[in-house]
């Protein structure tokens, strides 16, 4: 669609090493004859490689497209810093276990919060999920996000955003970051989310 309309289409893969794609590629779009026309990947070394804050990232599109993006980034930044750089290469080389040992663990985390939340009886429903964030459907209808995020932090001691920060129409969810939460908490917080309900 977005070829017959010569429209780009945008591909954010910034977590695209953490799915278990079970020796397959994610998708077939750079095989298609003419994707140059079609096609920009943005892709983040920092997520793969544990290296926040450095902005260490690639971008795959049209010559002609890097070219003015070039342009734009010298009124920007001239590069990411070099320690960055050095690290996003060192893990390239070097670090593929390293990657893998940490998908497995994302997975059990993304694994454990479904299979807690499924169990719990509670009345939270995961409308998506991926390898650092779920976005959870909450069930006080009619209530804004931003009031059931607020209670849940005071009486729950449970840390969440409010769905309407990510535009308008979404009061009836809220965000879970679980990246750095041991998937043995999992059922812990989906008691809390049951208790919340009373």
């Amino acid at each position: 669609m977005c070829e017959r309309r010569g429209v780009k289409l945008l591909l954010d893969e910034t977590y695209r090493d953490f799915p278990d794609w079970e020796g397959r590629t994610p998708h077939g779009l750079f095989q298609r004859p003419g994707w140059q026309r079609t096609l920009v990947q943005l892709y983040s070394f920092s997520k793969v490689y544990s290296l926040a804050g450095y902005r260490v990232g690639a971008v795959i599109a049209d010559a002609g497209l890097l070219s003015q993006a070039r342009k734009v980034m010298d009124c920007l930044a001239i590069c990411a810093p070099h320690v960055g750089q050095k690290a996003a290469l060192f893990g390239l080389e070097n670090l593929d276990g390293w990657v893998a040992e940490k998908r497995g663990d994302i997975l059990a985390r993304v694994h454990a919060f479904q299979s807690a939340m499924e169990t719990s009886g509670t009345g939270y429903r995961i409308a998506s999920i991926g390898a650092y964030f779920a976005y959870v459907r909450h069930p006080f209808a009619g209530k804004r996000a931003h009031d059931v995020a607020e209670g849940l932090a005071r009486d729950h001691n449970i840390l969440c955003l409010p769905g309407s920060m990510f535009g308008p129409g979404q009061d009836d969810y809220l965000r879970f970051a679980f990246a750095n939460v041991d998937a043995a908490v999992m059922p812990e917080i989906a008691r809390r989310l049951k208790e919340s309900e009373a």
